[in-house]
Formats: C-alpha cells, structure tokens, sequence
C-alpha cells in the first residue's frame, strides 16, 4: 500500500483494509511512505508490471498485489476483495526480483517531466494568492511612501517582506507535514482527529470572517472580531 499522512482518500484506503483483513486474516499488507525513496522505485516497477499508464505512477493511495494494482478512486472493497483473491498463492509484491528498479530521482524526475511549464507556473500562481499577504505589502508601500522613503528603500523592504513570507510558509508547512507524517504513523484515528479540530477551527474563522464583512459593510468597523484586513 502507497500512502501519504495528509491524504484524506488514504485514510478511507486504510479503512477498506482493515474491513479486508478481517476477511483475509492470513492476508500480510505492509504501508509505505510514496515520498519515501524505495516506495518510489518499488512503486514505479509495479506500475509497469501491472501494465499501468504513467499516470498512476507515483500516486497515492495505491494498492498492489504481484501483478494488480490499483490507484485512486479505483481502489473500493469489492476491488479489494477481488485482488485478494486473485493474489492467493503469489508472492507478495516486495518479495518480486524486479530488475527495472529505478532510483526515485529517475522516478520523480519522469514525473515531474509530464507537467508543462504553464501547468506548474499556474499551480504556482494559483498557490501563492495570499489576500492578507496582499493587504499588508500594499499596506508597507503606502506607508513609506506617506514617510518618503526613497524607491530603492520601499523596493528593498518589499522584497524583504516576501522573502520573510516564503521562508515562514515554507517553514510552517515542512514542520506540519512532519506532524502529519508522525501522526499518521502513530494512529489513524489521531490522524482523524487533527483533520476534524482543523476543520472546526476552519469553520469558525471563516464565520468569524464573513461576519465581520457584513459589520463592514454596514458602517460598523469598530465591532469586528478578527480586524483582518
């Protein structure tokens, strides 16, 4: 099985197999890491050996047998079932002498050879649409620029600022993917847990935000919750 910690579909996945082991007691499944660099290499041979399209590769969840995969929304119990039963007497897919092993760079670098240039700047793009990170530049420019800063000096904060901005996000979001790695090792029902207590946060602000747009927009200003600009 090829997982990932923050993938809501892996843990339905997770559910499927352990209704499936309790079908097939006798049944050994072991769960890899996909970003990991030998579930990568295994992951790209079994693909190949069950005669998928590339695009499977290197996706998660996905579930093997010896000579059946299955990825994504194709993974369901009775598909389970069914690739249970067609891997009895086989060998188990890490037991397999499988020679075409690639490295994982090979392997992500393929991959990664499938999105063209627009597709990756438009992620980018799409990604990085950070209306609060938007308020708070325009909010610094304007402020130098009301203190007579020079354009060299507004032009030096800015890229200060977004520099600042790259470095905390990408720092917050290395450090809770290795959370959610750890916690989806330790317990799939903790793993659950985290993702309800973030949902419910997530739906408190957002209600907290729209109701302070309402007060906006009646010309109440001073009664907002969060003040976000």
């Amino acid at each position: 099985v090829f997982s990932t910690p923050n993938c809501t579909l892996c843990l339905k996945v997770k559910k499927m197999l352990e209704e499936l082991k309790k079908l097939y007691p006798r049944a050994e499944i072991r769960e890899m890491d996909i970003v990991s660099e030998d579930a990568l290499a295994l992951n790209k041979a079994l693909c190949a050996r069950a005669y998928l399209p590339t695009t499977a590769r290197a996706k998660a969840p996905a579930v093997f047998s010896a000579n059946r995969g299955l990825v994504g929304d194709d993974i369901t119990l009775d598909a389970l079932k069914e690739l249970a039963e067609r891997a009895r007497g086989l060998a188990a897919p890490w037991e397999l002498r499988l020679h075409k092993l690639l490295d994982s760079d090979t392997v992500a670098l393929e991959q990664y050879m499938t999105y063209t240039p627009l597709v990756i700047i438009g992620a980018g793009l799409a990604d990085g649409i950070n209306p609060c990170a938007y308020a708070a530049i325009i909010f610094f420019i304007t402020y130098l620029t009301y203190i007579k800063k020079s354009r060299a000096e507004i032009l030096l904060a800015g890229l200060l600022f977004i520099s600042a901005v790259f470095v905390t996000y990408l720092a917050i979001g290395v450090a809770l993917y290795g959370l959610l790695r750890t916690m989806g090792e330790v317990s799939v029902t903790l793993n659950r847990i985290l993702y309800s207590v973030m949902a419910l946060l997530l739906a408190v602000a957002v209600g907290l935000s729209l109701g302070d747009g309402i007060r906006c927009l009646q010309g109440r200003p001073q009664q907002m919750k969060l003040k976000l600009p």
